[in-house]
């Protein structure tokens, strides 16, 4: 009986999720009301409140699956300490989930979610940089976040429009564009 229950749970939180990103592409998150998720959900009002409080705390556990998946990708590239294949991961896993990552980004917090996720790469950047002994300057947190910053308005950039171009040779172009600012530094 257990299991039966844990796929209704699971059924019934992707339906939410999936209701709410539906409903995100011709409505802001604060004008979605917990009615107006149930019924484009197809459930009620009484399931959404055993598993959730607002719209938004469906939103949040979206971007905490999310989040987990890019984080550990990032840590998994660490390992290699290789920075292409860092800015391959982030853009292919974007990519894939490109629905989502257009909707977050045309959304009221699309650029703070992008920003999180840079921070986390920004941060493994900073390791992946100390392990192929890039000690040479103490600006190297200042030249690692000038780069990421960079790349994050490109990324943004990317998925705003589309992401027409391939994220392998994206992130080509943004490492080699990175490369050549450290190289000159």
């Amino acid at each position: 009986m257990k299991n039966t229950e844990d796929l209704r749970i699971a059924k019934t939180r992707q339906k939410l999720k999936g209701a709410l990103l539906h409903l995100m592409e011709i409505r802001s998150l604060n004008d979605i009301t917990v009615s107006l998720l149930c019924r484009e959900a197809h459930i009620n009002r009484n399931t959404f409140y055993a598993h959730y409080s607002i719209p938004s705390d469906v939103l949040d556990e979206i971007f905490a699956e999310h989040d987990q998946t890019v984080v550990d990708q990032i840590r998994n590239t660490v390992s290699c300490s290789d920075y292409t294949l860092l800015l391959k991961d982030i853009c292919r896993t974007m990519y894939e989930d490109r629905e989502f990552t257009t909707l977050i980004c045309k959304s009221n917090i699309g650029l703070q979610y992008l920003y999180h996720v840079m921070e986390i790469a920004n941060q493994t950047i900073l390791h992946i940089f100390r392990d192929q002994g890039i000690h040479r300057s103490s600006d190297l947190e200042f030249i690692n976040r000038f780069a990421t910053g960079g790349t994050l308005l490109i990324i943004f950039d990317w998925c705003m429009n589309g992401m027409k171009e391939d994220p392998d040779l994206l992130a080509e172009r943004l490492n080699k564009i990175d490369t050549y600012v450290l190289e000159r530094w």
